[in-house]
C-alpha cells in the first residue's frame, strides 16, 4: 500500500514560476532537478547532467541537503564545468557521504526490479522523469504532482527556468525536443499503478499517456484544491 504522502516533483519548466515552492513544503515533501539547488533546497534533489553534478561538489551544498547523484564515469576531459567564472575539473566523487544516493542504488534495491532491460534505461532516465522514479522508489507515495514538467514551449524558443545560465542552454536555442522526457514518465506511471500522478498546468494532450488511467492533468488551481482538503 502507498504512504499517505503527496509528493510535488518539480521539473525546471518556466510555468513553474507561477509557485512559490516555499508553500509547497507544508503539504508533502519535494523532489526536484539540478539547477534547483541555487535557489531552493528541497527534500531530494536528483542531479543526473555531468556538468550540474560538478557544479553541485564544488559547493558545500551537499554538507546540508540530500542529493541523488547519477554515478558518471567520463573520461578525465570531459568531466568539468564552469562555476562561479572559473573551470572546475576532475573534482572528486563522495560516494560515500551522507547526504549523497546512488541513482542506481535506489533502483537495484526496488523490489520492482525487472528483467526486460528497463533498470538499465531507469538509470539513463533524465532529470525529470528520474526524480519522478526516485520519489516513488524511495517514498512509496499515494499522490505525485509533476509541476514544471512543460513538455513543450508556448512559444519557438528553448522552455526552462535556467536557460542562459551556467550548464543550461541558451535563449536562443529551439525547444527542447520532449520525447525522451514522455517516454521515460510513462514508464515511471506504468510501474506504479496504485499512485495517482498529476500533471500540473498543462490543458495539452499527450498520446502515449492516453490509456493510462493514473496519470491525469490539473490546473495549479485545482492542485491547490485538491491538497488544502
Amino acid at each position: 500500500m502507498p504512504n499517505t504522502i503527496n509528493i510535488f516533483v518539480l521539473g525546471n519548466g518556466e510555468s513553474r514560476q507561477e509557485i512559490e515552492l516555499e508553500d509547497l513544503s507544508s503539504h508533502g515533501l519535494i523532489y526536484g532537478c539540478n539547477a534547483l539547488y541555487r535557489e531552493f533546497a528541497p527534500d531530494m534533489l536528483i542531479v543526473v547532467d555531468p556538468g550540474m553534478h560538478n557544479e553541485i561538489l564544488a559547493t558545500d551544498y551537499i554538507e546540508n541537503n540530500k542529493v541523488c547523484f547519477r554515478e558518471m564515469n567520463h573520461a578525465p576531459n570531459e568531466r568539468f564545468s564552469m562555476v562561479n567564472g572559473r573551470l572546475v575539473k576532475d573534482l572528486p566523487v563522495p560516494w560515500q557521504h551522507p547526504n549523497i544516493t546512488k541513482v542506481q542504488d535506489i533502483i537495484a534495491s526496488d523490489t520492482r526490479r525487472r528483467e526486460d532491460g528497463q533498470d538499465v534505461l531507469k538509470n539513463g532516465f533524465s532529470s525529470g522523469p528520474q526524480a519522478a522514479n526516485m520519489a516513488c522508489c524511495i517514498e512509496k507515495p499515494s499522490d505525485v504532482y509533476l509541476i514544471g514538467h512543460d513538455m513543450f514551449s508556448k512559444t519557438d524558443k528553448i522552455n526552462n527556468v535556467y536557460k542562459d545560465t551556467v550548464n543550461y542552454a541558451p535563449s536562443t536555442d529551439d525547444p527542447t525536443p520532449p520525447g525522451n522526457w514522455i517516454e521515460h514518465l510513462k514508464l515511471v506511471f506504468i510501474d506504479w499503478p496504485e499512485i495517482n500522478f498529476w500533471h500540473v498546468g498543462f490543458s495539452g494532450f499527450i498520446a502515449p499517456w492516453e490509456k493510462l488511467e493514473n496519470i491525469q492533468s490539473m490546473s495549479l488551481p485545482e492542485m491547490w484544491e485538491r491538497i488544502n482538503k
